[in-house]
């Protein structure tokens, strides 16, 4: 039997909070031996966990940790009582691509010269109304300004990549006598694509260059509720007369598992949730050069969605994000597009 047993008891039955709500409850020790130090903790956290066939990823994020008790034990049971804080969110999830779960964990440290750990899973409820004074909602504005930039620089480089690719593939072809294919499959044919996207993703832009000008965008706020609207204006000018086809707004809601810095066989998934594409009015359709082109609307954030998550650290985690597409579709041309982030809370 071990000389040190914890377990954690909680005021709740069910084990379910409200973010915000105080968790209340106490850790009970038994102690069957003498210990002359020992120290008991408690740590509130969250866990990331994502699974698909035989491939798992998780996380873990430390909200809060409490020192219950420093000192020594002789034989017997102690009761440790606590009081903590819900957190702000995440809350608990279950989603397609990964699920957060809360946790309450006690862990003992002892010159017994073993540890002691007990754990319970907790529910995390968002809180059904923002307490007055306690949002931190952001009302400002946020204001996106384009204008085309010189991409003569990345037409070299695109260029001498490709060039580069093509002279090794071609100077260590399969075909050429004593030649090691590898060399040409990793030293030629991948600056070869490389290059290639480069310089069609260059081209394209080159060409949404030709005709945009400059444009603009407006969101009435980085942060919404469910069931609110938010506002949003594009104008945008021309640097030559064109046709606009029709102004888009995208609300996309999407789950990221991103663990690709963190080895060779990263990890990558994502799921879409929701999609919403609406169209803003526009009164011209032919538009003339130089002139300011307005166009505004309101997008409805839905009732009943999830809200975003954040688990990302240094570019590797989870995450539930929102964004906002905007799109100016030309006729027989390619679109002017930008990817805003706003955050879906309670």
């Amino acid at each position: 039997m071990a000389a040190i047993a914890p377990s954690i008891i909680l005021d709740k039955h069910d084990k379910s909070y409200e973010c915000g709500e105080t968790i209340k409850g106490e850790v009970k020790v038994v102690v069957v031996d003498d210990i002359r130090t020992a120290a008991l903790l408690l740590v509130l956290y969250c866990k990331g966990f994502s699974k698909r066939e035989n491939d798992t990823a998780t996380v873990e994020r430390e909200k809060e940790t409490r020192d219950l008790f420093k000192g020594p034990w002789a034989l017997g049971e102690y009761t440790y009582p606590f009081e903590i804080t819900a957190p702000p969110g995440p809350g608990t999830y279950k989603g397609h691509a990964f699920d957060v779960t809360w946790h309450l964990g006690t862990k003992v440290r002892s010159s017994a010269g073993e540890d002691a750990t007990a754990e319970v899973e907790i529910v995390i409820h968002p809180e059904k109304k923002t307490p007055q004074g306690a949002g931190a909602k952001d009302s400002g504005e946020v204001v996106y300004t384009e204008s085309p930039r010189s991409l003569k620089g990345f037409f070299v480089f695109s260029i001498a990549l490709l060039l580069v690719g093509i002279v090794i593939g071609w100077r260590n072809s399969p075909f050429a006598e004593g030649i090691d294919t590898g060399i040409f499959l990793f030293g030629g044919i991948i600056p070869m694509l490389l290059g290639l996207a480069l310089l069609f993703f260059t081209t394209w832009q080159a060409l949404v260059n030709k005709r945009i000008k400059k444009v603009e965008v407006k969101i009435g706020s980085r942060q919404a509720s469910p069931g609110e609207k938010l506002s949003c204006r594009v104008t945008f000018q021309a640097k030559i007369p064109f046709e606009v086809e029709r102004v888009d707004v995208v609300l996309r809601a999407e789950e990221i598992v991103d663990f690709r810095r963190s080895s060779r066989k990263g990890k990558f998934r994502k799921h879409l949730l929701y999609e919403n594409r609406q169209e803003l009015p526009l009164a011209v359709k032919q538009v003339p050069a130089n002139v300011p082109i307005h166009t505004q609307g309101e997008i409805l954030v839905p009732v009943g969605i999830p809200y975003s998550i954040d688990l990302m650290e240094s570019e590797r985690g989870m995450a539930l994000t929102w964004q906002l597409e905007f799109i100016i579709g030309m006729k027989r041309w390619p679109d002017w597009m930008h990817l805003a982030t706003i955050t879906v809370q309670p």
